[in-house]
């Protein structure tokens, strides 16, 4: 099943979106990305990301609402990889915002579909996603310690 998502990516990357699609058709795309998510590693590096996006303000810019993850993240030992897809009318300076975040280590790429919709990978450390996760433990605890002392 990953095999199935990469070769789609590959062939929206190298331009061949009518192959990609007769691949999508196969099989209901949604069905697909929620049974390969099942990996709840990947699925908490998805909730990261999109957290990571947020606080980056990306959704002032056209387009990002509609942002669609592709295939799950690929994660390696320090950098996680996201595949998203964008309509045609986005506004890709958003991406400029993760490519120049934390010493430009960030690096996103992009593709200009035959449909004029884009495909974009980023590959963000994960580092910075996993200070993602630290901050809300802090700020639960931070919570929570001040509820226990409203209750003294």
């Amino acid at each position: 099943m990953t095999e199935d998502f990469e070769s789609i990516v590959d062939l929206l990357i190298e331009g061949e979106e009518e192959e990609a699609l007769h691949h999508l058709l196969m099989e209901n795309n949604e069905e697909q990305i929620t049974r390969a998510m099942g990996d709840s590693n990947k699925m908490n590096y998805l909730m990261k990301f999109e957290e990571y996006l947020d606080d980056h303000d990306i959704y002032i810019f056209d387009g990002w609402e509609e942002a669609q993850i592709i295939t799950r993240p690929v994660i390696d030992t320090f950098w996680t990889t996201f595949y998203v897809r964008l309509g045609k009318n986005a506004d890709l300076r958003g991406a400029l915002r993760i490519k120049n975040d934390k010493e430009g280590q960030n690096t996103v790429r992009y593709k200009k579909n035959g449909d004029g919709s884009y495909t974009l990978i980023f590959k963000i450390l994960k580092r910075y996603l996993d200070q993602i996760e630290h901050k809300s433990k802090e700020k639960a605890e931070q919570l929570a310690d001040e509820k226990m002392g409203q209750l003294e």
